[in-house]
């Protein structure tokens, strides 16, 4: 690691990529949780297969008889850690803890699992490392801070170094591209609707897509940088008077609205950390009922055994009443480091415009507070509650199906439909 150590800016040089922290403090450490070792698919490379080929798994008495890697498609030639039957990793151990890593040290494993919860978003001049909030620990604030001499952190790094800066920023509508410092000014502006503490989250959500849906209607690309400017204060400023319309009578969406939602609902339920599908057919059998019963929008959810206790569609879409600023904080610091480090737009969705990008980031609002009631569908919900949300909100950033053309459709005729912000309202009641 080309490490040049933390500059008087608080940055530090990767592999020549300079690399700095998002504007918010994060804390994190590892509580041996091991919610990371189950069902996460973790490619391996040329270096990580020789690695566990060094280490003899094939002839020891534990593993005898027990395939330790799978290929990754049919045809492809790339390969995966495989999983038991209940989706853990085959190297966790009871205790949580990895047997790589208690036997062989930290460096041992995967670069991958060396660098978990740590990722890199690449910038235009660098790269962000910030903190996946799919690990638990990390959704709850846990831990110390997290600054870049922490051994950890460039420990992970080293493992997984940050790819090189973007040359190209996403277009912001269908044709029409801006220059990079352009472009981050609609994210900063993505940023400041999110970060702001005069309204409650629910607010700034819907802020944030009747915003992206003015940008939409607009062709920034003709205008200089001055009138740029002054186009997303108005657009910004006219967000937030016209959001208060979806408060004063919420009504509840649409009918194709609510088949669309419950279909993108339907995505986050096998994120859920409390949600461990087995390869059985009676587990498969609860995912088609389920899924079926979603569809059809009416009916009772299966129960699945010692995992989840079932509900209605109904409990699942009731009025939560007030809930504490203390339960939705974990749902708010998400929001916030969501917003600050871009990835909604720079990583996670590759050839969709910033305009899509921020209708995906908005829409996860909804589908948050659908997931807080599905953890709790006959109670009041706790912060561990939230946590479980937040965990399966961030596994779903990184899934490929919901960046995939499927999600991108359903988004997008969401917001042909205008019922976006409805769905914020309504699911932030």
């Amino acid at each position: 690691m080309d490490n040049k150590g933390p500059s008087a800016a608080g940055r530090l040089v990767v592999a020549g990529v300079p690399v700095r922290l998002p504007p918010l403090q994060e804390y994190w450490d590892c509580h041996q949780c091991a919610q990371c070792c189950y069902g996460t698919e973790i490619l391996l490379d040329e270096e990580d297969l020789a690695k566990l080929q060094r280490q003899g798994w094939d002839r020891h008495p534990d593993y005898r008889g027990i395939r330790l890697i799978r290929r990754v498609g049919l045809f492809g030639g790339r390969y995966r850690l495989a999983h038991r039957p209940d989706g853990t990793c085959v190297f966790l151990l009871p205790d949580g803890l990895c047997r790589i890593h208690r036997d062989f040290g930290l460096e041992a494993k995967p670069k991958l699992c060396q660098a978990f919860p740590f990722q890199t978003v690449p910038e235009p001049d660098g790269a962000m490392v910030v903190v996946r909030r799919s690990c638990p620990s990390a959704a709850a604030g846990l831990g110390r801070p997290v600054l870049l001499d922490r051994a950890d952190l460039q420990q992970a790094l080293q493992a997984r170094p940050p790819a090189p800066p973007l040359r190209q920023p996403p277009e912001i509508v269908p044709g029409h591209r801006l220059a990079w410092p352009d472009t981050l000014r609609v994210t900063d502006w993505v940023e400041r609707l999110f970060r702001d503490e005069h309204y409650p989250l629910v607010r700034r959500a819907v802020h944030g897509t009747i915003f992206a849906e003015l940008l939409g209607q607009c062709r920034p690309a003709r205008l200089n940088r001055a009138d740029l400017a002054e186009l997303l204060d108005l657009l910004a400023q006219e967000a937030i008077r016209e959001a208060g319309r979806y408060f004063q009578e919420r009504r509840a969406p649409d009918r194709p609205a609510q088949m669309l939602f419950r279909r993108i609902a339907a995505d986050y339920v096998r994120l859920h950390p409390r949600i461990r599908l087995r390869r059985c057919w009676r587990h498969r059998w609860w995912w088609i009922r389920t899924a079926w019963r979603l569809g059809r929008g009416h009916g009772q959810l299966p129960p699945l055994e010692e995992q989840w206790p079932g509900a209605s569609l109904e409990a699942l879409d009731r009025a939560l009443g007030p809930l504490s600023p203390e339960v939705l904080r974990p749902l708010e610091k998400y929001f916030t480091a969501a917003a600050c480090c871009r990835a909604y737009s720079l990583l996670t969705r590759p050839g969709w415009t910033l305009v899509e990008a921020i209708r995906a980031l908005v829409m996860e609002y909804p589908v948050g507070m659908w997931l807080v009631r599905f953890s709790a569908p006959d109670q009041p919900p706790t912060v561990q509650d939230v946590i479980e949300a937040v965990v399966a909100l961030d596994r779903g950033e990184r899934l490929a199906a919901l960046a995939g053309g499927a999600h991108r459709q359903r988004i997008g005729l969401l917001a042909r439909l205008g019922e976006i912000p409805r769905l914020i309202a309504w699911y932030g009641r």
